[in-house]
């Protein structure tokens, strides 16, 4: 693996103190471990992540792999289309796995969506 050939996208969410939910897309260069681009928003509709991920595409170049969960985020046609025009492997990840294997990191304790696991965490 090299810089640049596997990404990793997942949402985040979290709550301010004013109890207004904020949301953050995040995308990381997995070999890196660098971050290249982070979006935060109270509300980040499907066809905003997928500008803000063609906009790091167009900046950094495309991956040969994006590795994501399962999320409904993804799953939708103006996301596939965005993959497939620039050539982009799809690649599915278990939300439980660890994140060395996912390059997706949560924080300890929650599932990605801010929310408890009821698990010990990583």
């Amino acid at each position: 693996m090299c810089p640049g050939q596997v990404w990793a996208v997942d949402f985040v969410e979290d709550k301010l103190v004013s109890g207004r939910k904020v949301r953050i897309l995040n995308v990381v260069d997995i070999f890196r471990r660098d971050a290249l681009g982070s979006l935060v928003e109270h509300s980040i509709t499907r066809v905003l992540a997928t500008r803000h991920l063609e906009a790091v595409f167009l900046r950094y170049g495309a991956p040969r792999v994006l590795r994501r969960d399962g999320g409904p985020d993804f799953e939708v046609k103006v996301f596939q289309k965005l993959l497939l025009t620039w050539r982009v492997q799809d690649e599915l990840v278990q939300l439980r796995a660890a994140p060395s294997e996912s390059g997706i990191s949560h924080p300890q304790g929650t599932d990605g969506g801010g929310r408890p696991s009821g698990g010990s965490g990583y």
